[in-house]
């Protein structure tokens, strides 16, 4: 983040720059008083693949009190949204708000009125928004993302139309020796006083504390985003006496334990803490676990940013007396407690109340605080509190949505003071009827069973009547295969020339018309040929041919190696320098996500993977709660086959993901994985309950309606019936291996018609990361046919699921028996649909062979499209 005056300025060159020097660069809103509290510096950026022929949007602040007593003061503050590109765009900022602050009010500018937020569960409201800018209408939404960090959306942003989101928030202030001890105030019938206490609340961080502290550990937090905050943080260190007995606990993603032992000098205590690397995610969980041991004793001196990138839940060192938070800087201020009282107990104290609402909210939200822990048991008194004093927080956010239909569909009720709200009322209890729930939930039950109907079908008869034409986008690609096995090229980008010769105009206008899967697909003569056919035609494996029916496919996919200037530069290293290179690279490329993929997946090939795992985690560090970055990251570690980490990453896509049934089967694939690879190692009992919660995951997305809808939505059913033909083909896995006197996986139970063997010879599974985009699979098959959405079953028996124009995927080929010969697989980057400012996509490319059965075997694929239109041959599956 940039400043200019009083104008935010993303650029994608300056956001590393600005990531590291945060201690320096701060916003400096106009303030229409001098007390009022200046937002403090971002901790965290925005990270946005920019188009290079776009500009970022610019974001101008303005801050003012709108309220204030003795105690407490409500700021204002304005975020105006200028969009300098040609399209529509969607507006995204992170801003952090002073600490214990808390937002009370959000309001957007819909048709040159500011329209006021109303509270709702954060994930409904984010659910809701997301579905609503895929309609292309107008929604808008400020949610906290971490801590004190929160995060506003707008959309749409018009080119060159400034559009305006007020935030506010209340504070305490800092309370003056003489200043009163009691006010009242008085919100309707209500009645809050505040008491200001005679102690000082002197945070633990003060160098007072540092300065005494002689015996205990010190844990130290070397994770990428906390390299701004080392300078500051060491001159607490430098306040400690020249000698004590102390250990240093250095943690990251991973912790490193480093014993000090008695007597240690202070100033080798500093010189290790200047020879940390910052690198990796933050894990605070991992640094605090063995705390209290004989070799890190208690107290300890914590220095973190306290940006827990890493952890599932928020970490558990709050409250702990024996922890001290040593890298605070809240200067002492006197407590100041808050409670609801009766119009007696307002009498007695002898103070006159005032008309205000700034106690009603402070109350508000420290019950909501008491109630945190108890949110989901006692969830109606959480969210009435938030709604009537307009208080969000962890788990509540606020949103602005444009009409009444808007409201009924989202099931979110809107404020008072819109004109349609007792409308709403009326129309609402009609939706909460149980009859139009089981109608939802028989609509998506009756399109799974008729999809389900579609692959039983295919597998009984897979040979298809009539011949239907290629897509004319890989002519040539014959010419372009070494076909032999083994890895290591990098993966073939198709010129134009080669791809798209006679047939763009017309494959443009064909594109989007999907085949209904109801009626037989409709075939006509192919007018397109692929030129190059393959030496021979395929000839199919019978499957009473006993010699070649057990042959096993050789799967080669084209190792991508990306030619970027870092890896060069890591290549040429001398042996044992590759990491010095890697953070010498970092400096000129830390900006860009795909640095740290590329520079991960190259030290996961090196056998580096403490190391690999440390870059790769630095996703976490760019953007909070970004699923794209963190689905990105596990794909990356599955391909790795670092399934415990993979396992935690899409853990925390599902808490992000929520609604998403590809949330669910992602897990459950990383689930799978590791359970199976826990079997072959034969360690059936800890394989086991992996296996059977894939199986549960796998069923939930399959059976289960979800909150999220795309704009296609027969998009969304692919998650549905892809995720139950695993769940099908991991329950024919469990059942054909020997699970011996071990813990064999629970089956989960699902109705009988629904169950089905149906092993293939070849599957290949293609998803990717970037929602709202376009992305295809295509298969060419030995004798030169070609399978795509277009032309899904192809005359040897291939099967191609439909298109899915919205979404992340899955597209998915089907093959249940082989044809002698290269099986080519592709993907065209078709379109990008998304509204922020984005162009490259990462996708995940599954290969197996005798899927469902015990001779199962698989390969991944991640790699990068840069931008729409990029065509590439991924890899190659041959049968010998």
């Amino acid at each position: 983040m940039l400043r200019f005056d009083n104008v935010f300025c993303y650029t994608p060159s300056m956001k590393i720059k600005s990531l590291i020097l945060l201690s320096s660069i701060a916003a400096i809103p106009a303030v229409s008083n001098a007390e009022a509290m200046i937002l403090p510096t971002p901790p965290v950026i925005t990270v946005a693949d920019i188009r290079s022929s776009e500009k970022p949007i610019i974001v101008e602040t303005k801050e003012s009190i709108v309220a204030e007593n003795q105690f407490f003061k409500r700021v204002k503050t304005s975020f105006s949204f200028t969009n300098p590109n040609k399209r529509t765009m969607s507006g995204e900022l992170e801003f952090p708000l002073p600490e214990g602050s808390f937002v009370c009010g959000y309001s957007l500018e819909i048709k040159g009125e500011m329209i006021p937020g109303v509270v709702c569960e954060k994930e409904k409201a984010r659910v809701a928004f997301e579905n609503e800018t895929r309609k292309r209408v107008d929604p808008g939404i400020v949610e906290n993302v971490k801590g004190n960090i929160w995060r506003t959306r707008i959309f749409p942003l018009e080119a060159q139309t400034p559009r305006r989101a007020d935030v506010d928030y209340i504070v305490q202030k800092n309370v003056s020796e003489d200043a009163k001890d009691v006010i009242l105030e008085k919100d309707g019938d209500d009645l809050f006083v505040a008491r200001v206490s005679s102690e000082k609340e002197c945070n633990s961080s003060c160098e007072e504390t540092c300065s005494q502290f002689s015996k205990g550990t010190i844990v130290w937090d070397a994770s990428l985003s906390a390299k701004p905050f080392a300078k500051k943080w060491r001159k607490k260190i430098e306040s400690l006496p020249e000698k004590g007995d102390w250990a240093l606990v250095v943690f990251r993603n991973e912790k490193t334990e480093t014993k000090l032992k008695t007597g240690f000098q202070r100033e080798e205590l500093l010189r290790e803490i200047d020879a940390i690397e910052y690198d990796g995610g933050t894990d605070i969980a991992k640094a605090i676990e063995k705390l209290g041991t004989e070799d890190f004793p208690l107290p300890a001196l914590l220095f973190t940013d306290e940006y827990d990138t890493m952890g599932l839940d928020t970490p558990k060192y709050e409250g702990i007396k024996d922890i001290v938070i040593a890298s605070r800087d809240t200067p002492p201020t006197r407590k100041v407690g808050v409670e609801k009282i009766t119009k007696g107990e307002g009498d007695k104290l002898g103070v006159k109340p005032v008309e205000g609402t700034l106690l009603a909210s402070v109350w508000a939200e420290r019950r909501m605080q008491d109630l945190s822990s108890q949110a989901d048991l006692r969830k109606d008194e959480f969210l009435s509190l938030g709604r009537k004093y307009s208080v969000a927080g962890p788990g509540l956010s606020l949103i602005v949505l444009e009409n009444l239909s808007q409201y009924l569909e989202h099931r979110i009720e809107p404020s008072p003071k819109l004109s349609f709200y007792n409308e709403w009322k009326k129309r609402r209890d009609a939706q909460d009827d149980p009859i139009a729930k089981r109608k939802e939930k028989a609509e998506h039950e009756k399109k799974l069973l008729t999809y389900w109907e579609e692959r039983v079908k295919w597998w009984n008869n897979p040979i298809p009547p009539k011949k239907t034409p290629s897509s004319g986008l890989f002519e040539g690609v014959q010419q372009l295969s070494d076909t032999a096995s083994g890895g290591g090229a990098t993966p073939r980008r198709l010129s134009r020339r080669m791809s798209c010769r006679t047939v763009n105009n017309r494959m443009e206008n064909y594109r989007r018309v999907a085949p209904d899967f109801d009626a037989s697909i409709p075939m006509v003569s192919s007018a397109v040929r692929v030129e190059a056919r393959a030496s021979f035609e395929g000839k199919a494996v019978e499957s009473g041919d006993g010699s070649s029916k057990n042959k096993s496919p050789t799967i080669s996919l084209k190792a991508w190696d990306p030619k970027t200037p870092y890896l060069d530069a890591i290549k040429k290293s001398k042996k044992g320098d590759e990491y010095k290179t890697y953070l010498k690279e970092r400096e000129k490329y830390a900006s860009s996500p795909a640095f740290y993929l590329d520079c991960a997946g190259w030290f996961f090939k090196a056998g580096d993977c403490v190391t690999a795992e440390r870059i790769i985690t630095n996703l976490a560090e760019f953007k909070l709660e970004d699923a794209k970055l963190w689905r990105t990251m596990g794909w990356r570690l599955r391909e790795a086959k670092r399934y415990e980490l993979a396992e935690k990453v899409f853990r925390k896509v599902l808490k992000l993901r929520g609604e998403e049934a590809q949330s669910r089967r992602d897990l459950a694939i990383i689930l799978m994985e590791y359970g199976k690879a826990l079997y072959a190692a034969g360690d059936k009992n800890v394989a086991a309950p992996k296996i059977t919660e894939a199986m549960k995951l796998f069923a939930d997305a399959a059976f289960n309606v979800r909150a999220r809808r795309s704009a296609v939505r027969s998009n969304d059913f692919q998650v549905s019936i892809i995720s139950l033909e695993e769940l099908n083909g991991l329950i024919s896995w469990v059942e054909s291996n020997d699970w011996g006197d071990g813990q064999k996986p629970q089956q989960v139970q699902f109705d009988d018609v629904y169950r089905r063997k149906l092993p293939v010879k070849l599957r290949i599974v293609l998803s990717w990361d970037a929602d709202e985009t376009d992305i295809d699979l295509h298969v060419l098959e030995p004798n030169g046919e070609e399978a795509y959405y277009a032309h899904r079953r192809t005359q040897s028996g291939g099967f191609v699921s439909e298109d899915v124009t919205s979404g992340y995927g899955p597209e998915e080929y089907l093959k249940k028996d082989l044809e002698r010969g290269v099986y080519k697989i592709l993907t065209n980057y078709f379109a990008s649909h998304q509204t922020s400012l984005t162009g490259k996509a990462t996708i995940s490319v599954s290969v197996y062979t005798n899927w469902g059965t015990k001779e199962e075997k698989n390969e991944l694929l991640t790699l990068r499209l840069d931008k729409p239109k990029d065509k590439n041959l991924v890899g190659e599956v041959k049968l010998d």
